[in-house]
């Protein structure tokens, strides 16, 4: 999957400037929100990526008891 945009989706211009992601945490996943902003148009657009949240447990079910 592509990360970076090719040109922006408000004036088609390819002059981008790429902001600070931001994160955010759910119980079953963890999303990153890109951020850029067209030097052209000035308008500024994100894009969404989820990926699945994995804990540090190990083989501990998701109840918090012990795999057996």
């Amino acid at each position: 999957m592509q990360k970076d945009p090719i040109k922006c989706p408000f004036c088609g211009a390819a002059f981008l400037q790429e902001l600070e992601p931001t994160g955010l945490e759910t119980e079953e996943s963890y999303w990153t929100i890109f951020h850029w902003q067209c030097l052209e148009c000035e308008e500024t657009f994100d894009k969404l990526i989820s990926e699945p949240y994995e804990d540090d447990f190990g083989d501990e079910e998701s109840d918090g008891r012990a795999a057996h």
